[in-house]
């Protein structure tokens, strides 16, 4: 299953951007007088807004959470029926848990497993779909980043100087979804 574009064709930045924005950094003091990470250029701050924003909206996607959640139910139960250990989800390639999960004893969740893989799309609801597997997407957290910037003496949110990054908060912000994501198969 495609995962919603976080594949080799999705690169927001190079790896000189990145080294550029990292280099922006340091610590400034925030609204309460407390330590905080800042930018001292408003133009990297920008940067970085524009591609936590761009993240932002693809871990926003119906696929990606209801993939996200299914595979932490998926090992979870493996877990309860001792078919993986935690220790092995430090330890084993992300290949080795795919032949656990494919070659554990209970044929249901293997079948779940497929299908799920196989999905082109994830179907979506504002009502709360009966007999199949399905998430809440309803308390799904949203993320954005509004970070300090040192202009002059002073230091404000970026939000507060450039209308590109108001305009990619403010996205962000306002993401709405459908109320439910799901695939039709039961798994218990």
């Amino acid at each position: 299953m495609d995962l919603g574009g976080f594949g080799e064709e999705e690169k927001f930045l190079n790896l000189e951007e990145i080294r550029e924005i990292y280099q922006a950094i340091e610590v400034l003091q925030n609204e309460q007088g407390i330590q905080e990470l800042g930018f001292v250029n408003q133009e990297k701050a920008e940067k970085f807004v524009q591609v936590a924003s761009q993240l932002s909206s693809l871990y926003n996607v119906n696929k990606t959470k209801f993939s996200m959640q299914f595979l932490a139910d998926m090992m979870k139960k493996m877990c309860e029926k001792h078919w993986i250990t935690v220790q092995d989800l430090y330890e084993l390639s992300e290949k080795e848990v795919i032949e656990k999960i494919e070659n554990c004893p209970d044929k249901n969740s293997v079948e779940c497993f497929k299908k799920w893989r196989n999905a082109d799309q994830i179907k979506e609801s504002d009502i709360a779909p009966e007999d199949v597997y399905f998430v809440n997407l309803e308390k799904v957290k949203i993320r954005y980043s509004n970070p300090l910037v040192k202009r002059g003496g002073e230091t404000v949110r970026i939000s507060e100087i450039s209308e590109l990054a108001k305009k990619d908060i403010e996205q962000a912000l306002n993401f709405s979804t459908r109320k439910y994501a799901y695939l039709d198969f039961k798994f218990s």
